[in-house]
């Protein structure tokens, strides 16, 4: 099999199992935005965005830490437990801390997040301190599956899990009548599920002992990505709490709802940088590698921009389907997917950063991208309202962009090939400037309109692939 081929196959793999509940989520929406309230949607989207924030504080980067420093030690058994087990001690440790602080300042939280109080809701929030309690315990090990290429234990913890995730929410949700409670409630009870697996399938290589040593390393290596990952979702954080400000609380549904549709390119953007890094981390030292980089940027910026294009060509369709109700949003969505565009190109082309573990740069730059967004955003909320949160959002994630590959080319420099990215967003500003053309008549001729678009993305992926097929080559 050739490398293009295995790197794309695992992307699939592990995409289409990690990522199952997301999808299972995403159809269940339409019956999710028929039961509950735009603003109970707003509240599980606030505690949602907390538990994400919660899971980049808790494991201490060792996610991040165990990617880069798994391959070293994975042929020595006794270096290998050593970083395993203290993993484990570790995350044991912040994981208790965590939910004790959860529960001991529940109301500020609740306040601060939520500013509505009811016993429905800290229901809820018992559930999500609770699945902040255990889920980090069942990342790592899924983490560890991973770099072992244990790739059928990992989907099978996957899959398994999730859609206990996915079913049980919607039977609380729709039969049980619990509310947000009962999508917290399946999905506490699938993470259960997820660690009893995980530990299971790494029985051989768990032991409960820290090494002071690898500790310090991993965590040296490992804080200036935490707090990276803090800024990024603190400013998604900000942004909902301008809305929840200036803004009637309804418009934190529609934000919620804009944002996830704009961004379902990441459940492939996101499994592809599953199944890339471990690749990325074993090639850097070698010859082919930097050649290996610039041949994969290429393929991804045609994957990524492509499945974006198709995001914003079908977005009346999918808002017909998906949420009627907040049909209203279908103008934020282009804006939103160039803003996914810089977020998730920062990820290809800025491993240089982590390569050279010049780390510490990359809170700096994104605590500038950050204040950018939360000065500017609360400027333009108060004058053109939701559009100026998504303004805010895609200036700021570009500033990253810019500053992140600066950097990274100056400590790994890898020579891009910038014809491909930059033509792929040019067509993708026109498609967008032609969509918003036709919208207005979308009421009147939907099906025939849906019909052509989706002709238009078939040829235009056909291109593509042949253009994939025939011109890029790597070696991993």
């Amino acid at each position: 099999m050739s490398s293009k081929k295995k790197l794309l196959l695992d992307s699939v793999i592990y995409g289409a199992s990690r990522y199952l509940s997301i999808l299972t989520a995403f159809v269940l929406t339409p019956i999710y935005t028929r039961i509950l309230t735009k603003e109970e949607f707003g509240i599980q989207d606030s505690l949602t965005k907390l538990l994400e924030f919660s899971m980049l504080i808790v494991p201490l980067g060792y996610y991040a830490g165990l990617n880069r420093f798994f391959p070293q030690v994975k042929s020595d058994e006794q270096k290998r437990k050593d970083l395993i087990g203290t993993a484990q001690v570790t995350l044991l440790i912040s994981s208790i801390l965590a939910f004790t602080l959860f529960m001991a300042f529940r109301y500020q939280v609740v306040e601060t997040f939520i500013g509505k109080h009811t016993q429905a809701i800290y229901l809820a929030y018992l559930f999500f301190a609770l699945i902040v309690l255990i889920r980090p315990h069942s990342e790592v090990t899924k983490t560890i599956l991973r770099l072992k290429f244990e790739r059928n234990q990992t989907v099978f913890i996957n899959v398994f899990s999730y859609l206990i995730m996915s079913l049980l929410g919607f039977f609380f949700v729709y039969y049980s009548g619990m509310g947000i409670a009962g999508i917290f409630l399946g999905a506490l009870i699938g993470t259960m599920f997820a660690v009893s697996l995980g530990f299971w399938f790494n029985r051989n290589d768990l032991v409960f002992r820290m090494s002071p040593q690898v500790a310090g390393e991993i965590i040296t290596y490992s804080v200036p990505l935490i707090a990276s990952s803090l800024l990024i979702q603190g400013s998604e954080l900000i942004d909902r709490y301008l809305i929840k400000t200036y803004l009637p609380f309804e418009n934190l549904g529609d934000y919620s709802i804009a944002i996830r549709i704009a961004s379902l390119t990441m459940f492939v953007t996101n499994s592809f940088f599953m199944a890339w890094n471990p690749y990325a981390f074993s090639i850097m030292d070698k010859p082919h590698g930097k050649k290996t980089f610039r041949e994969v940027a290429n393929m991804y910026v045609l994957i990524a921009t492509y499945l974006i294009a198709g995001i914003i060509t079908m977005r009346t369709e999918i808002l017909t389907y998906v949420a009627p109700a907040y049909f209203s949003v279908y103008h934020l969505i282009p804006l939103l997917a160039f803003a996914v565009i810089f977020k998730t190109a920062a990820n290809m082309y800025t491993m240089g950063i982590q390569f050279s573990k010049k780390t510490q740069i990359i809170p700096v730059i994104l605590a500038v991208s950050v204040i950018s967004n939360r000065f500017l955003s609360a400027f333009l909320v108060q004058r053109i309202g939701l559009m100026g949160i998504v303004i805010g959002s895609l200036l700021s994630f570009a500033l990253n962009f810019i500053l992140l590959f600066y950097y990274s080319q100056k400590y790994f420099k890898v020579d891009y090939d910038w014809k491909v990215p930059l033509s792929m967003v040019i067509g993708l500003f026109g498609l967008t400037v032609l969509i918003n053309f036709t919208d207005k008549w979308s009421a009147d001729w939907f099906w025939l309109l849906a019909s052509l678009k989706c002709l238009l993305l078939l040829s235009v992926g056909a291109v593509l692939f042949w253009y994939v097929r025939k011109n890029i080559s790597f070696k991993l």
